[in-house]
């Protein structure tokens, strides 16, 4: 009877041992599969990754791009403004030139008058005097005429 209850025990060892091989086996593929799953995964999470980077990037250089285009508004903006501000103090300029070309004029204008008035004031003056000494003269010889 041992003996049948060895063989019993063994048989259903035996059975034991084939169901826990066969269940070994069976978390063996199932391993093998999850395994294979994972490193698919891992190749999809590395591929999802790099798309993540190229799309980041991208929105990077985009938000760059908008900022580079701003900028470049702004610089317009300014380039105008400034070009405004130009034509502006050049129309000042030409009208400050204008008006000293017209006050060198008129002081040109001013000193020749000045300078006839002075010749004439000359010229009169010595008239005057060729007069008074011709007057004295004249007197000059009324007197010793007078006296004779």
């Amino acid at each position: 009877k041992q003996w049948y209850q060895r063989r019993v025990a063994i048989t259903a060892g035996g059975s034991e041992l084939s169901a826990v091989k066969l269940e070994l086996a069976s978390s063996q593929t199932k391993s093998d599969k999850q395994r294979l799953r994972v490193g698919e995964l891992e190749r999809q999470i590395t591929d999802l990754q790099a798309s993540l980077d190229r799309v980041q990037r991208d929105t990077a250089d985009k938000d760059k791009v908008v900022s580079l285009e701003n900028k470049v508004r702004e610089l317009e903006l300014e380039v105008e403004m400034e070009q405004s501000h130009k034509t502006r103090s050049e129309r000042t300029i030409k009208k400050l030139k204008d008006s000293l070309a017209d006050a060198v004029d008129e002081v040109e204008t001013k000193k020749s008058q000045e300078i006839s008035r002075e010749n004439e004031l000359r010229r009169l003056q010595r008239q005057l005097r060729e007069a008074s000494e011709a007057a004295n003269d004249t007197e000059t010889k009324d007197v010793e005429w007078n006296r004779k």
